[in-house]
């Protein structure tokens, strides 16, 4: 009776750990939405010191350590992650925040054992966004890919990866990733994004007009948009569609 009380103790202390950690990390997310970084920075390290192998909550302190002046890092968090790939992913993102680009990508690529889906999610994900930033479209291929096969419901990553397809003239696959997005309950910021991908899929599904056609299509949309359907721009529209059999007129 009394080994089982101690293991029950023991089990709650790991608990109030686990729930102390959770709100550590929720409170310094809070705290960067409002613009206290100072604070926020300092929650971060502390997490981190706990929790060494958070990815996800490495980037949110390189974030805010950006916002703070990318001066040197917060007290402490060397010391605490010597020992472990965090602190490299750390630097890397470090490089990429100031424009350093190809050592970023030489420092994460000595990050070599995250242990979960997560964590390689996070890594594949941002060495993906980087490798856009030198337009190498090959690795940043190669890594979103790889990034979401590890985390298939992460909407940034899938918007990443659809964006990418579309840019390799991968039109059906990203389609198929931006229909998966409905099924994730994006974010009002995140269907709008969402949008604009899908606006540029259209754009690369199909030839360009002559010029003269695509201004008067750009017209009709635009008097649409204003609410200014009158039976002439109707007509306009018609017509053009009778004597281009394109699908950019068809949709306008």
């Amino acid at each position: 009776m009394v080994k089982k009380l101690l293991w029950l103790g023991f089990l709650g202390t790991i608990s109030c750990a686990s729930s102390g950690l959770e709100v550590k990390k929720q409170t310094a997310q809070a705290l960067a939405q409002k613009g206290r970084f100072s604070q926020a920075l300092e929650l971060y390290t502390e997490y981190l010191c706990a929790e060494k192998e958070d990815l996800a909550i490495a980037t949110a302190y390189v974030e805010t350590w950006h916002q703070l002046g990318a001066n040197a890092n917060a007290e402490g968090l060397e010391d605490c992650l010597a020992a472990t790939e965090t602190i490299t992913y750390i630097e890397g993102l470090q490089s990429a925040a100031q424009k350093n680009y190809s050592v970023a990508l030489e420092q994460l690529s000595q990050v070599t054992k995250p242990k979960t889906d997560a964590n390689n999610a996070e890594l594949f994900y941002r060495k993906g966004l980087i490798a856009l930033q030198i337009q190498n479209n090959t690795l940043a291929t190669q890594e979103l890919a790889k990034a979401h096969t590890h985390a298939p419901a992460r909407i940034d990553i899938t918007l990443a990866y659809a964006q990418n397809l579309i840019e390799n003239n991968n039109i059906q696959a990203a389609q198929q990733k931006l229909h998966a997005l409905v099924s994730m309950r994006p974010s009002r910021a995140e269907i709008r994004m969402a949008a604009e991908i899908h606006n540029r899929m259209i754009d690369a599904s199909y030839p360009p007009l002559p010029e003269d056609i695509e201004k008067q299509v750009r017209e009709i949309l635009q008097k649409l948009e204003a609410e200014q359907l009158t039976r002439e721009v109707v007509h306009q529209g018609l017509a053009l569609a009778k004597h281009n059999k394109h699908s950019k007129v068809l949709l306008a």
